[in-house]
């Protein structure tokens, strides 16, 4: 209810613009006088209402025409819960006269209804531009947690492919690295094989021509060097036999001393087996003489309880003789009491 109008006003929702409801004029019945040379008379011409605005002392021009067409206009809105509007109601106490102000101003205060409209544009806007920033503040997050889906999704792409890549080059450069090492074995191989050919050739090459020499020789000097071959040969001879006796000594050494190092081995060994059996003869005696001592502990602890059983059954029969005794003794006082 607006209190300087006695219209109903709707409550104010942020979604809708709530009806223009215009005020009704002060009464007219005397002429108001002017202030500061400004008439508050109704223009004859003009078809605007004449508002008082009590702010500024001036007229409030509203045209009727832009009322009627906001009235229609608020009226297909769609119509708010029914909840007090209190800044409404604050503004409108505020401009509502007072009764002490009557010896005052006989003009009655009213609320300039295009201000209430643009304060309400303005707080609907307001509502609106929060509305619009928390809308783009959420698409924005969620076009940020996207993207950084997104670029997980790449990174992970990307470190898949990374690690694709690094296995294919580590199995490309095992492969070039085995290529790398047959090709080294087979050059080797074909090297020796090459240094041996050319050492046979060699060797062949240098035994004919010491053939070619020495049948020159012996043609040349057949008869002054029979003797010295004669001596030649022997030397060899006994050159030969003295490098088989040195290597028959050489290998006879060799052979013993194998013999002689498996002999130890074996002596070694057979140390160990015995140390090995005298251990676990000692540990069978250990374990004997511990099965000895349980055995008899338990013998002794069996005597020991047996003992203390006899000693508390003696016992027990003692106190039952004794109790006997004195029940007894109490009956025979009885009967000579009586």
């Amino acid at each position: 209810m607006d209190y300087t109008t006695g219209y109903p006003v709707a409550p104010h929702n942020m979604y809708s613009i709530p009806p223009f409801v215009p005020q009704r004029p002060p009464p007219m019945s005397q002429p108001i006088p002017p202030v500061n040379n400004v008439s508050f008379q109704k223009q004859p011409t003009s078809k605007a209402i004449q508002i008082i605005d009590p702010n500024r002392n001036a007229p409030i021009q509203i045209n009727t025409n832009n009322i009627q067409r906001q009235q229609q206009n608020y009226k297909r809105e769609e119509t708010p819960s029914t909840v007090p509007d209190k800044k409404t109601k604050e503004s409108d106490k505020e401009v509502r006269p007072s009764s002490d102000d009557k010896g005052v101003s006989k003009a009655v205060p009213i609320v300039d209804p295009a201000e209430k409209i643009k304060e309400r544009e303005e707080r609907e806007k307001k509502e609106r531009e929060e509305q619009e920033r928390i809308a783009k503040e959420k698409e924005e997050r969620e076009r940020k947690e996207r993207e950084e889906r997104l670029e997980l999704e790449r990174i992970a792409k990307e470190k898949e492919e990374q690690e694709r890549k690094e296995r294919e080059e580590r199995e490309e450069q095992e492969r070039l690295a085995k290529e790398k090492e047959e090709r080294e074995r087979k050059e080797r191989e074909e090297r020796e094989e090459q240094e041996r050919i050319a050492k046979e050739k060699e060797e062949l090459e240098r035994k004919e021509r010491e053939e070619r020499e020495k049948k020159e020789r012996e043609e040349l000097e057949r008869l002054a060097k029979e003797k010295e071959e004669r001596e030649r040969k022997e030397r060899e001879r006994l050159e030969l036999e003295r490098i088989a006796k040195e290597k028959e000594e050489r290998e006879r050494k060799e052979r013993e001393e194998r013999e002689e190092q498996e002999r130890l081995v074996k002596e070694k060994e057979e140390r160990e087996r015995k140390e090995r059996e005298e251990r676990e003869e000692l540990e069978r005696i250990a374990k004997e003489k511990e099965e000895q001592e349980r055995k008899e502990r338990e013998e002794r602890e069996r005597l020991e309880l047996e003992r203390i059983a006899k000693e508390k059954e003696e016992r027990e029969r003692k106190e039952k003789e004794e109790r006997e005794e004195r029940e007894r003794l109490e009956a025979v006082e009885r009967i000579e009491k009586e």
